[in-house]
């Protein structure tokens, strides 16, 4: 093994942004052990720089230790990722207390909040608990808290429950700054509604990215966004899913009116198994900039692919199928990669026919040498079923 040699007298030496560099690398527990070479390093360890960002991980009764830093470095995190198994009640305690916790930090810098959760979903659990920690959180901060900055990015996508429009009000309210805002998570119904959407557009006029589910959208809020004196929308994400059949379809008139005002928009646009497929094709407007497509339908859908390569033949960068295999498949996917010269990434989960995978790579090769592509024309040993990791590319 290589050894690293040093000009100066030891590690102790080195300059404080080299120190900090390496420690980033680390998790916590080995940062500590770093931390006990020397009382440098100690004092870079507990270096407000340090504790910047912060996951907490709770999966075990042990990982309670984790929630202590909260007390010693809580004024100085910005960026928080909480992960946890919900299925059992100690973690979801854990991080609810830990949310909590985070909304008492007598100096609270934070800027950054995510909270990702795994395992199954209790029965009959709707997370009631996680509301009410978050309203802690976005609320009205208690009289000895001071904020210093306030939430820049949002992302709820994580948590499959059920949220409501008086928990974003406060958001908004108290949290003007946001600019990225995510809460496209996966509960059985959705109750944010149009009206809380636009509220929360129109008091956070730095919100650049927007993603959330397509019933909680409407008109007005897209008109929100070309007002004056705001920053310009750059990214819009939309899941549709069974709500469509009884949800009004946003308009071309207001789609164009949008992209005019917003030239650099980029919209992503998802339609999972639970959306009605008559609905997709009027969703898939010509004036929408489509920049991702996911079509996880599992059902036939060579005719909406068709239809994408009209319409989104200059902006598609990436497309994700879930579907069925067919003949007609095959010539939609070669006639979508012969129009969208911009395709960058390509992800097929069912078999193909080699030589519709041969001539896609063919065509875009900075695909193939990158490797951003799913195309396969045989089962492997992983069938062609798709994790979850592989669909969130």
């Amino acid at each position: 093994m290589a050894c690293l040699r040093l000009n100066s007298t030891g590690w102790q030496d080195l300059p404080d942004h080299i120190i900090l560099q390496i420690l980033s690398y680390l998790s916590r527990g080995d940062q500590y052990h770093a931390a006990l070479t020397c009382a440098s390093w100690y004092e870079h360890f507990l270096s407000p720089y340090n504790w910047r960002k912060y996951t907490f991980r709770f999966s075990t009764p042990e990982d309670k230790r984790h929630a202590a830093c909260i007390n010693s470095h809580g004024d100085h995190l910005r960026s928080i990722r909480i992960q946890l198994d919900q299925y059992e009640s100690y973690n979801r305690e854990m991080a609810c207390a830990t949310i909590r916790a985070l909304a008492r930090c007598p100096q609270r810098r934070l800027e950054k909040f995510i909270v990702q959760c795994s395992g199954r979903n209790p029965l009959f659990y709707a997370g009631l608990e996680f509301v009410g920690a978050l309203q802690c959180l976005f609320g009205i901060p208690p009289n000895n808290v001071t904020l210093l900055t306030s939430l820049k990015c949002v992302d709820l996508s994580g948590l499959p429950f059920l949220f409501d429009d008086a928990l974003f009000e406060a958001l908004a309210t108290n949290h003007p700054k946001l600019e990225y805002f995510n809460i496209q998570n996966s509960p059985l119904v959705c109750k944010v509604t149009p009206v809380c959407i636009l509220n929360l557009v129109k008091k956070c006029r730095n919100l650049t990215d927007l993603r959330l589910l397509n019933c909680s959208l409407s008109e007005k809020v897209l008109l929100a966004f070309i007002e004056e004196d705001r920053y310009p929308l750059q990214h819009l994400g939309i899941t549709c899913r069974r709500e469509e059949k009884y949800t009004k379809d946003l308009t071309s008139g207001v789609w164009k009116t949008l992209v005019e005002h917003l030239p650099n928009l980029r919209v992503t646009l998802r339609f999972d198994h639970t959306c009605p497929l008559h609905k997709i094709s009027q969703v898939l407007k010509p004036e929408i900039p489509c920049s991702v497509l996911r079509l996880e339908t599992f059902t036939f859908i060579h005719d909406e692919i068709r239809l994408a390569s009209q319409h989104y033949a200059k902006t598609l960068n990436k497309l994700i199928v879930q579907t069925r295999p067919s003949k007609e498949l095959n010539a939609a996917l070669l006639i979508l990669s012969d129009r969208c010269i911009y395709l960058k990434s390509l992800h097929i989960f069912c078999v193909l026919d080699k030589e519709t995978v041969e001539v896609i790579l063919q065509q875009h090769p900075d695909m193939k040498t990158g490797g951003n592509f799913t195309l396969r024309h045989e089962v492997g040993p992983d069938g062609v079923w798709v994790t979850e990791e592989e669909l969130n590319l």
